[in-house]
C-alpha cells in the first residue's frame, strides 16, 4: 500500500508570510488537520498544526509588547524541515514517521516534487490498516 491510495487530497495551503490570525481561521476542526506552508513558487517549506500555532500564542501572549514581538507570521510558528513523501512511498516508512515520539509529528505531506498533493495523518493509517484487517469468524 502506497501514500497515495491513503492520502487525504484536501490541501489546505497558506504562504510563508502570513498571519497567525489567518492561519489559525484556516486550521479545519480535526484536530490532526495541518496547514501546508508553502514559499512564493508554491513549493513546501513547512508545516503549521494546531498544536505548534498554540504554542506561539502563548508565547506571544508572554511577551510585552505583542506588536513588536516579530512572531506573528507562519513562518515563525512552522515546523521546518519538514518530513515530506511521495505518492509512490510505501507506508511503512510512514507510520516510521508518525509513531516517532520525538518528532510529534500528526501528518506527512504528500508531494509532487515540492508541491503539496495530499497528506496521510494517523487517522488516514488507522483506518488503512483496519481495513486490511480481516473481519474475526463468526462465532
Amino acid at each position: 500500500m502506497r501514500a497515495g491510495d491513503i492520502m487525504t487530497t484536501r490541501v489546505v495551503t497558506i504562504d510563508e508570510h502570513a498571519t497567525l490570525a489567518y492561519a489559525a481561521h484556516l486550521l479545519g476542526p480535526d484536530p490532526e488537520s495541518a496547514l501546508h506552508v508553502v514559499d512564493a513558487s508554491g513549493r513546501l517549506v513547512g508545516i503549521v498544526t494546531a498544536t505548534r500555532l498554540l504554542d506561539r500564542i502563548c508565547a506571544l501572549l508572554n511577551t510585552i509588547d505583542l506588536a513588536s514581538s516579530g512572531w506573528d507570521t507562519v513562518s515563525d510558528a512552522m515546523t521546518t524541515p519538514v518530513l515530506a513523501v511521495g505518492a509512490d512511498t510505501d507506508i511503512s516508512h510512514i507510520v516510521t514517521a508518525l509513531t516517532d515520539r520525538d518528532t510529534r509529528t500528526y501528518t506527512v505531506p504528500v508531494v509532487d516534487g515540492f508541491t503539496p498533493i495530499g497528506a496521510v495523518t494517523r487517522l488516514d493509517l488507522v483506518r488503512a490498516l483496519y481495513d486490511r484487517t480481516p473481519p474475526p469468524p463468526p462465532r
